[in-house]
């Protein structure tokens, strides 16, 4: 089977993104992402969290993005990135997680400071994994960026 890609080429419309689902995400066995050069809006960056959160809260995790005003949001779109993220990028680096580390993070009793890397682009996305009283956990991103030598006292979570 021939690579597969996950954004349409109008990612940023007001239409709906025909993302993968779950199950064809997981059929697929190289994902690869064409590089944007657009800014991510707002709208598009709450529909990855909204497919995000439908395959992570199988687990009991709750993914939270931030505000439009959040430094996950500002931040993806600088500049310093070198080349745009696009969120085909973000979609990979959450699903690989979720299947690399879903179940150890869904374990976690106490609060957690951690970074997803993706080897390949070289984004980091450094989050806190808050769990509540009751036992909820919502993981929060606080940054995004895509820089090689990316470091951090906070344990990694490499994927590819």
């Amino acid at each position: 089977m021939g690579m597969r890609m996950l954004e349409p080429r109008l990612l940023n419309t007001i239409m709906p993104l025909p993302l993968l689902s779950f199950k064809e995400f997981l059929s697929e066995s190289n994902i690869r992402c064409e590089p944007q050069n657009v800014p991510i809006k707002w709208e598009s960056l709450q529909r990855i969290q909204d497919w995000i959160n439908e395959i992570w809260r199988r687990i009991g995790v709750d993914v939270y993005l931030g505000g439009k005003t959040a430094h996950f949001y500002q931040r993806l779109n600088d500049a310093r990135n070198g080349q745009q993220i696009s969120l085909c990028e973000i979609q990979k680096i959450f699903m690989q997680v979720y299947q690399k580390y879903g179940k150890m993070i869904a374990k976690q009793k106490t609060e957690l400071e951690a970074v997803m890397q993706d080897l390949e682009t070289k984004i980091n996305i450094p989050f806190v994994l808050d769990v509540t009283p009751e036992g909820k956990i919502q993981l929060r991103p606080k940054s995004i960026l895509r820089k090689s030598n990316f470091t951090s006292p906070d344990p990694k979570l490499p994927v590819q």
